[in-house]
């Protein structure tokens, strides 16, 4: 598989936030967000057999596949042997493939308003959603987060912010409110705010 990382951390963001887990880090990608963290273009061809060893070696028995796009990469040997061997694994993916359901404990996916009019989506349900929220339109946002609602059956729904990594802030904070609050005057789904704990905290 292609790899990018593995190494164990906290997961700083959506419901599971603060759970310790193993993040396998897998290269590639089908979107290029401006403001990505990850240089998924770098990575190392690792076969099955020692990403197991590897991430075993970290003493945790949860497990996070992401990206890149994960989805990219067959998925289901890996998925198989972790759950031989007791772990819980999530995904984060940004929705525009499916997901093979069997195996996976918790799908968090974070479908992309910068590719809103170029990309479709393919990812029916999921347990969370999460979206960036990368610029000041408050209306079109709210229309975006509403279309994702209809598009993806999902449990929980989180608006995150983009942090600059140069100053370490996260942007546009009022216009994640505005949205927030106009999304929430409803009755239907209640969205929540994701913050990157990790970031905070200066850890990976």
């Amino acid at each position: 598989m292609k790899v990018v990382e593995i190494f164990k951390s906290i997961q700083g963001e959506g419901f599971n936030f603060g759970k310790e887990v193993v993040f396998l880090r897998l290269g590639k990608c089908n979107l290029k967000c401006p403001w990505c963290d990850t240089d998924w273009n770098k990575y190392k061809k690792i076969e099955l057999e020692n990403i197991i060893y590897e991430i075993e070696k970290e003493n945790c028995k949860s497990v996070i596949i992401t990206g890149g796009e994960p989805t990219m990469q067959d998925l289901k040997p890996l998925c198989k042997k972790l759950k031989e061997k007791g772990f819980w694994i999530g995904i984060e993916t940004n929705g525009t493939n499916d997901v093979g359901y069997e195996f996976i404990d918790y799908i968090a996916t974070s479908p992309k308003f910068f590719y809103k009019d170029l990309v479709k989506l393919n990812l029916k349900k999921a347990n969370e959603i999460r979206i960036v929220v990368d610029n000041d339109d408050v209306e079109e946002y709210v229309k975006f987060c509403k279309k994702i609602e209809n598009e993806i059956e999902a449990d929980r729904f989180f608006l995150s912010p983009v942090e600059e990594s140069e100053t370490a802030n996260f942007l546009n904070l009022e216009t994640l409110a505005k949205v927030r609050q106009q999304l929430n005057e409803r009755e239907e789904k209640e969205w929540q705010v994701s913050i990157q704990l990790h970031k905070l905290m200066k850890v990976k």
